[in-house]
């Protein structure tokens, strides 16, 4: 009985031990993959200010979230006691095997460089490739990213078709720049300005996250300030976007304007 007992002891024991390390990798897991998001978002802004071009921005952008989520992937399998570099080596000896297998993805890989180096496409062109037509918004790592004329439709292309296959580049661009300027009869924080219009062009599928939204504090007079939204749309989402931003703007004014004693 007492060798039944220190058995189911140690068994105990153990089951405690691994349900806290199964669930220390599913936390740090979570945490990291939110946080790499985040200061992904972060640098893209940062990329996007020092780089004219919006599809190097957006590139640089997708190469470092996935280095991140690789990293992030190896830390969770520490943790969880696997023997890292065992699997590290094991990878390695098999990175050429890897490498035919993933051969797709590597020339989507090469082709969005050559397509970003070579300027082909950027950011903005309404192009026609084989049967996809639309609006060039994202260029990234492996994927181009198209909004297509229909509602709430994006078109994905690998890099690798745009390089091999004939493109109809189209020099006016499908989409348009909205600006909204409005005067708001109290100085805000600029800052909190920007990070409530932030949330606010996220929740309009309407707005294009890339080129960013830029929200600016042109000037303020006699005690009123001036405020300036700048979004990208497609052009007959023009006048509902520009609606939209007069909504924005007057919501964060009446939630913010001084109470009346």
């Amino acid at each position: 009985m007492g060798f039944i007992k220190n058995i189911s002891d140690n068994f105990g024991s153990s089951l405690q031990e691994i349900m806290f390390k199964v669930l220390q990798a599913i936390a740090i897991f979570a945490v990291g993959w939110w946080g790499i998001n985040a200061f992904c978002k972060v640098v893209l802004l940062f990329f996007q200010k020092s780089f004219k071009d919006i599809g190097i921005a957006s590139l640089l952008e997708s190469v470092l979230k996935f280095s991140l989520r690789i990293i992030l992937v190896v830390a969770v399998l520490q943790c969880l006691g696997f023997d890292v570099t065992a699997i590290l080596a094991a990878i390695g000896a098999s990175l050429f095997a890897v490498g035919i297998s993933l051969k797709d993805n590597i020339s989507n890989l090469v082709s969005g460089i050559i397509l970003v180096v070579n300027k082909t496409i950027c950011v903005g062109d309404y192009i026609e490739c084989e049967k996809s037509k639309g609006t060039v918004v994202k260029i990234e790592m492996m994927f181009t990213f198209l909004q297509s004329s229909e509602e709430n439709k994006i078109i994905v292309i690998p890099n690798s078709v745009l390089v091999s296959s004939s493109i109809s580049r189209v020099s006016e661009y499908n989409m348009t720049k909205v600006e909204h300027e409005r005067k708001i009869p109290f100085v805000p924080k600029i800052f909190d300005l920007q990070k409530y219009m932030e949330k606010e062009f996220l929740l309009n599928s309407n707005i294009f996250t890339v080129p960013a939204p830029e929200v600016k504090l042109r000037g303020v007079e006699d005690g009123v300030s001036t405020v300036v939204l700048s979004v990208w749309c497609q052009k007959n989402k023009a006048v509902d976007v520009n609606k939209n931003l007069e909504s924005m703007v007057r919501k964060f004014e009446n939630k913010n304007a001084p109470k009346i004693k």
